[in-house]
């Protein structure tokens, strides 16, 4: 008698705490997710298997926001506009 195995998947995930994660075999294998674009960080987890089910564990790492300083934003518009001569 020949038995068939169940692959077990984790879906694909498109926002998780500024990440996202492609479709994943759940083994238990850590793997690498990707930040959204405008977040830059490192992030990974792992897919396990519940029964018959894929479980996505907890986030290790983070996806943080760029942020900017308004003065930072500001300055080279002001030194554009310095040397913009009519």
């Amino acid at each position: 008698m020949k038995i068939n195995k169940i692959v077990v998947y984790c879906f694909a995930v498109t926002n998780d705490s500024n990440s996202k994660w492609n479709e994943t075999i759940a083994n238990g294998q850590s793997i690498n997710g990707e930040c959204l674009e405008g977040f830059s960080g490192s992030v990974s987890r792992s897919c396990l298997q519940n029964d018959l089910i894929g479980v996505w564990d907890t986030i290790s790492g983070s996806c943080q926001g760029y942020h900017f300083s308004f003065f930072f934003f500001l300055f080279p518009i002001s030194l554009i506009l310095m040397n913009y001569r009519c």
